[in-house]
């Protein structure tokens, strides 16, 4: 999550990486913050889970498809479904219920 490490990511999709299509990072970044609250208890990363995942599910709502690019011009399906287990998975943990 740091944003450091990031930078074949910037390379793709610039600054603004974590806000627009890129379903491949974004979904690793709410499972790597779902991980660390499961393993730590930690709720500190929370707030930003429930910003990140509001983002994702606007994006994949507007999504012509119901699926985001992983990279520009690229998109693939295995992965806007393992997004949309970020999701369950995330909202388990927020206590949302974003199945309809």
């Amino acid at each position: 999550m740091d944003p450091n490490h990031a930078k074949w990511v910037c390379d793709h999709w610039g600054e603004d990486y974590l806000h627009h299509e890129n379903a491949f990072y974004r979904m690793l970044y709410v499972f790597a913050i779902c991980s660390h609250h499961r393993l730590t208890g930690s709720e500190e990363p929370l707030n930003t889970l429930a910003e990140m995942l509001d983002a994702l599910v606007v994006d994949l709502k507007g999504a012509k498809y119901g699926m985001l690019e992983d990279y520009p011009d690229e998109c693939y399906p295995a992965d806007g479904m393992v997004a949309l287990l970020a999701v369950q998975k995330a909202d388990d943990i927020l206590g949302n219920d974003r199945t309809q």
